[in-house]
C-alpha cells in the first residue's frame, strides 16, 4: 500500500516541532541553572572565612539575579521572538500561495501597517479566506506581537519603550519586570506556544482543504 506524504507547508510543521523541543530544553536548562546557582551559593558561603548577614545577603542577591533575571531573559525572550517570526512567515507564505493560485494582482506586501493589521485586511478583503477562528488565539498572538516588538526593538527595557507600552505588557499574566526589563514565566511561554501552534495548525488545515478543492475545481474546468 503506497504511503502518502503531504509536502505542502512541511517546513512549517518542522519549525513547530523544533520549537516544541526547544521549549523543553529551555525549561530544562533553567532548572539546571537553578540547581547550579543554589549549589554555588552554598559553596561560596562555606568558603567564606568570616560569615555575616551582610555577606549572606550579597551572595543571595547574586543568586536571585541569575535566577530571576539572567536565565529567564536570555533563554525565554528570544524564544518569543522566534515564535512570532514563524507565525509571520506562515501567514505571509500561505497568503502568497493563495494569491498565486488565484492569480490576484494585489499582494500582501502592497498593504501598509503592522503585520497583524495587514494580515487581517489581506485575508478578509483580498483573499476572502479565514485567518483566525478563535478570539482567544488572536488575542494571544496580538500580545506576542507586542512582546516581540518590545524585545526585538527595545531589548525588553521598560525605560526605552513608548509611553504606556510597558504598563500594558506588565498587566499580562505571566509577564513581569525584573531589574528594569520584561521577563516571562514558564506558564506564559508554554501557553503562548500552544496557542500559536494551534492557530497555525488550524490555518494550515484550512489552506490545505482550500488547495485540494481548488485543484479539483481546476481539473474539472480543464
Amino acid at each position: 500500500m503506497p504511503i502518502f506524504i503531504d509536502f505542502r507547508l512541511l517546513e512549517l510543521s518542522m519549525d513547530l516541532g523544533t520549537l516544541e523541543r526547544h521549549f523543553s530544553r529551555i525549561e530544562e536548562e533553567i532548572a539546571r541553572g537553578e540547581e547550579t546557582a543554589n549549589q554555588e551559593l552554598k559553596d561560596k558561603w562555606q568558603a567564606l572565612e568570616f560569615k555575616d548577614e551582610a555577606e549572606w545577603d550579597l551572595l543571595r542577591q547574586e543568586r536571585d539575579f541569575q535566577l530571576e533575571f539572567v536565565l529567564p531573559r536570555v533563554l525565554r525572550c528570544p524564544f518569543l521572538v522566534t515564535l512570532f517570526t514563524v507565525y509571520e512567515t506562515a501567514v505571509t507564505e500561505i497568503a502568497k500561495h493563495i494569491q498565486d493560485k488565484r492569480g490576484l494582482r494585489i499582494s500582501f506586501d502592497d498593504l501598509r501597517g503592522g503585520l497583524l493589521s495587514r494580515a487581517r485586511k489581506y485575508y478578509a478583503n483580498v483573499l476572502d479566506f479565514e485567518l483566525s477562528k478563535s478570539n482567544r488565539h488572536w488575542e494571544r498572538i496580538t500580545l506576542l506581537s507586542d512582546l516581540r516588538n518590545a524585545i526585538a526593538h527595545r531589548n525588553g527595557r521598560l525605560d526605552l519603550m513608548s509611553p504606556g507600552v510597558g504598563e500594558k505588557l506588565l498587566k499580562i499574566d505571566g509577564v513581569s519586570e525584573s531589574f528594569g526589563y520584561i521577563v516571562v514565566d514558564e506558564n506564559f511561554l508554554r501557553e503562548t506556544f500552544t496557542l500559536v501552534k494551534e492557530e497555525l495548525e488550524g490555518l494550515v488545515a484550512r489552506y490545505k482543504q482550500w488547495d485540494t478543492e481548488h485543484r479539483a475545481w481546476l481539473q474539472a474546468e480543464g
